[in-house]
């Protein structure tokens, strides 16, 4: 009983929150529910580099896809797109536009905010994944880019996914802390009443 005491029910707990983070990890890249496709987009960057993007969202996932489609001359500034999703290598964002022509997609993992993410990156023209924008279904992406998670991607923690990752780590172990001193709570109180019958 000396184990449900002190610094063993925070240890307990905090194990139990990352192995909570880790399962609800697992459980989103299996089920991949409710996929959705978002809306094309076009993010233009240097005033010259112009990338078509597009993705999907599902319950605890994001999926997002670029390539870049020309260099052009555009009368415009660099456009923010996608809520800050997009970073080139300098700003913040959880996919990256890599500064030669290729395609790339990133996988984050994470609810109400992405706490891991997989990046892609296609230089090759030939190659499958992430595959070109024209004519795919990026509702098929998302579930593609769950199976493809170790057969090429990698992961990326910037510093907003790694406080998201700590936060819901303290969340979810805090919560299983309460449920341990209910559970222990209400054991005393049953042990009590049967000592005193």
């Amino acid at each position: 009983m000396k184990f449900f005491h002190g610094p063993y029910i925070l240890g307990l707990a905090l194990i139990l929150g990352v192995m909570t983070t880790a399962l609800c990890t697992l459980l989103f890249l299996s089920l991949v529910l409710n996929p959705r496709s978002i809306q094309n987009d076009i993010i233009v960057r240097g005033g010259t580099s112009v990338w078509l993007v597009s993705g999907s969202d599902a319950t605890g996932l994001s999926w997002r896809t670029a390539e870049q489609t020309t260099n052009l001359q555009v009368p415009s500034l660099d456009l923010d797109a996608n809520k800050g999703q997009w970073s080139d290598g300098v700003s913040d964002g959880w996919c990256e536009l890599l500064p030669a022509p290729t395609r790339s997609g990133a996988l984050a993992v994470g609810w109400p905010f992405p706490w891991i993410i997989w990046r892609f990156s296609n230089e090759k023209i030939g190659e499958w994944f992430p595959r070109p924008l024209d004519n795919t279904d990026q509702v098929v992406e998302i579930a593609a880019a769950t199976k493809r998670i170790f057969d090429g991607g990698h992961i990326t923690m910037n510093s907003a996914t790694s406080l998201v990752a700590v936060a819901v780590i303290l969340t979810l172990s805090t919560l299983w802390l309460i449920l341990i001193r209910v559970v222990i709570a209400s054991r005393k109180k049953s042990n009590s009443s049967a000592i005193s019958e």
